[in-house]
């Protein structure tokens, strides 16, 4: 504790002012430090959070692309071989494994897309409608990718098995006409949600007051 005190000069009267230095409590100290390590390893853990899905994000992607260049590269070498009942066989094994794969990324791109819907905020700004935007564009593109390899694939296991069958092909057909039924459906909806959700932002909504006022005025 440190004191100041002022005497009168020419007849004026005294002011006394007290400056007081509080002492530290060590265990305040102790929480703060505490706090700060805590908060320091938690956004450590954040990082490699987003790092590890980001590798698990380009890890599917890259897994569904090189799909793609297997079936590409079978239907090519089916042209050479298609005769070849050993060659037909071992790569059966192949595009039917590729065709369960595509199946769980239509389902999981689904799921994806309904939980990105599920972000939308109630008080929200443009910057908000355009990041939803951008992460449906992307879940929407791998999403019609993996339509494509499901549809790719179920053509190389008809013509592998040399299963030309009426009903069997106006089988794989419907299921095929299903999901891109069910892709349509799904990018509508997401499509008037999105508008919706533009147009309720509050930059849109200040824009449309201001107009609205100066067409009153």
């Amino acid at each position: 504790v440190g004191r100041m005190r002022f005497k009168a000069i020419e007849g004026l009267p005294v002011n006394e002012t007290v400056s007081t230095v509080m002492p530290i409590d060590p265990m305040l100290m102790i929480a703060a430090i505490a706090l700060m390590t805590i908060e320091k390893k938690l956004d450590g853990i954040q990082e490699s959070v987003e790092e590890v899905l980001q590798f698990l994000k380009q890890e599917k992607q890259s897994k569904q692309r090189g799909n793609l260049n297997m079936l590409s590269e079978i239907m090519e070498d089916y042209k050479q071989h298609c005769q070849n009942e050993k060659f037909c066989m071992s790569r059966l094994n192949e595009v039917l494994s590729i065709k369960t794969a595509a199946y769980q990324d239509i389902d999981f791109y689904q799921n994806q897309i309904a939980a990105e819907l599920q972000k939308q905020k109630g008080l929200h700004g443009s910057k908000d409608s355009q990041d939803l935007v951008n992460a449906l564009s992307y879940q929407f593109a791998e999403y019609q990718l993996a339509c494509h390899l499901y549809a790719f694939s179920s053509f190389l296991d008809i013509m592998l098995q040399r299963n030309f069958d009426t009903a069997a092909i106006e089988g794989v057909t419907d299921k095929m006409e299903t999901m891109a039924k069910r892709y349509k459906a799904l990018y509508d909806d997401c499509h008037a949600q999105i508008a919706k959700y533009q147009r309720s932002s509050i930059e849109t909504q200040i824009i449309g007051g201001i107009g609205a006022a100066a067409k009153g005025l």
